[in-house]
């Protein structure tokens, strides 16, 4: 069984209509736009889990729809010791970068063979690891890095943690190197944790739509085991929601925690017993913590 299939779909579109994210997927696309007439910088940070990767994801899929199948190109930056590493994670599978010319060479190479290639649009995921081996002052190397790819008509765009925006925290540069960077445009998103509007209602007193239901109702919809609980109920939205924080990493192991025991024999269909095990196994041990334990509602009236 592929768990792509259970575990990747909901990054493919629905998630990203809602106005939490939709917001930021404006200003990403607008910063796209402005690249065509000005140097044009944005980055995206959130927590560990908000769903910057599947952001990041989707907005390549929207650029190269809207634009050209080649337009953008995405990384996901690992280890970073210097710009040249980045450099060569990004051209990895579009060009090879000549190994014994200087950073400067391999930079230029890097920006003239992505525009040759068609490519317009840089996006660089796990940004904060251009941050691995900074402290200080060092965070203005990269800053001058992604201000060359800017001035080299390559729309950058990054995602990374909260750490990641200190690349642009310009208080200690020189007043000249600052305005450079500024005015490349740093336009500045923070993700926030998807919420669980189970009761909002609107001003007619019915439901709002909940985000949170959605993203359920899409993994119970691709599921690749038998379901025999409604898993976008409101009772196992809750649990589900208390146990995850809204953090789609732990959603997805729990998930193919699941999946991972009704492949070994081990389980015959997704219940609460198995999604106990999982949240027991993954996530905490102490049932007192664990929504799909009784011991739970003992521990919350006793609290």
């Amino acid at each position: 069984m592929t768990r792509v299939g259970t575990t990747q779909r909901f990054t493919e579109r629905p998630l990203f209509k809602y106005p939490a994210f939709s917001v930021i997927l404006d200003v990403l696309m607008d910063a796209v736009e402005m690249s065509f007439y000005l140097p044009n910088v944005a980055i995206v940070t959130g927590l560990p889990g908000v769903g910057k990767t599947a952001l990041s994801h989707y907005v390549k899929e929207q650029i190269n729809e809207k634009y050209g199948s080649q337009l953008a190109h995405r990384v996901q930056l690992k280890s970073v010791n210097s710009e040249t590493d980045i450099v060569i994670q990004a051209a990895s599978g579009l060009f090879e970068i000549p190994p014994k010319v200087s950073p400067a060479q391999k930079l230029d190479c890097f920006c003239s063979s992505f525009a040759n290639q068609g490519h317009k649009v840089l996006i660089i995921d796990e940004a904060q690891h251009m941050l691995a081996q900074s402290n200080g002052k060092h965070n203005q190397k990269y800053s001058d890095f992604i201000k060359v790819l800017a001035d080299a008509d390559i729309c950058v765009l990054l995602f990374g943690v909260e750490d990641a925006a200190s690349l642009y925290t310009t208080e200690n540069y020189s007043m000249m190197v600052k305005g450079q960077v500024e005015s490349r445009g740093m336009a500045l998103c923070k993700m926030p944790v998807l919420p669980n509007k189970l009761n909002e209602r609107d001003a007619e007193g019915e439901r709002k739509l909940n985000p949170w239901k959605k993203v359920i109702e899409y993994y119970q919809r691709y599921c690749k085991m038998p379901v025999v609980i409604d898993l976008a109920c409101d009772d196992i939205l809750n649990k589900l929601y208390t146990v995850t924080k809204g953090n789609f990493r732990t959603l997805e192991r729990i998930f193919t925690l699941c999946h991972v025991r009704y492949e070994q024999g081990k389980s015959d269909n997704l219940d609460e017993n198995l999604l106990y095990y999982a949240v027991k196994r993954d996530v905490t041990r102490l049932d007192s913590q664990n929504p799909f334990s009784s011991k739970y509602k003992h521990a919350e009236l006793a609290s």
